[in-house]
């Protein structure tokens, strides 16, 4: 039969503690040697990559891609949310707005797909979607249509005023 172990004395043993101690020690030791085989790994991932000289050219077709398919992606959302906007001449001239800059990103993709292809230039600076005409005028295209389009929307009450309409009382 087994004897029981009061909690006091279970808590107290200094054996419990060494165990504790050795555990977070392991721990630690294990944390720092799988730290050591993942470094390992992604210098032999790394040093393999070195030898495909393709992965550059997909690289580069990514990072020539990225302006013009984020702002494309996000003014085709912008677009298909105006076309059920309830206020008509902020939706006219948000759709007015909206059209003409997802046909010139469009253009400016294909213009720069194009010229990657014939030159093979890796530098972001000959792009024309890099221009920061492009992006700044289509970050605050988005930014000024977003205001506008909030601020020409009927004031929503606050939690005050609809708890008035029901009658509740607030103390």
């Amino acid at each position: 039969m087994k004897k029981e172990v009061p909690v006091q004395l279970k808590a107290a043993d200094p054996e419990k503690k060494l165990k504790l101690v050795l555990n977070m020690f392991l721990a630690g030791l294990a944390f720092l040697f799988a730290l050591v085989l993942l470094f390992f790994f992604m210098k032999l991932v790394f040093g393999v990559l070195r030898y495909m000289s393709w992965l550059d050219y997909v690289f580069a077709v990514f990072m020539v891609c990225v302006p013009a398919v984020l702002f494309i992606t996000a003014f085709s959302i912008f677009f298909k949310r105006s076309q059920r906007y309830p206020v008509k001449p902020v939706r006219l001239i948000s759709l007015g707005l909206l059209g003409p800059a997802i046909m010139g990103w469009g253009v400016l993709f294909v213009r720069d797909i194009i010229h990657f292809f014939q030159s093979h230039k890796i530098d972001i600076g000959h792009y024309w979607s890099y221009e920061k005409v492009w992006l700044v005028g289509s970050v605050a295209m988005i930014f000024i249509l977003g205001v506008v389009q909030a601020l020409s929307l009927p004031r929503e009450p606050d939690w005050m005023e609809k708890a008035a309409r029901k009658d509740l009382h607030i103390d």
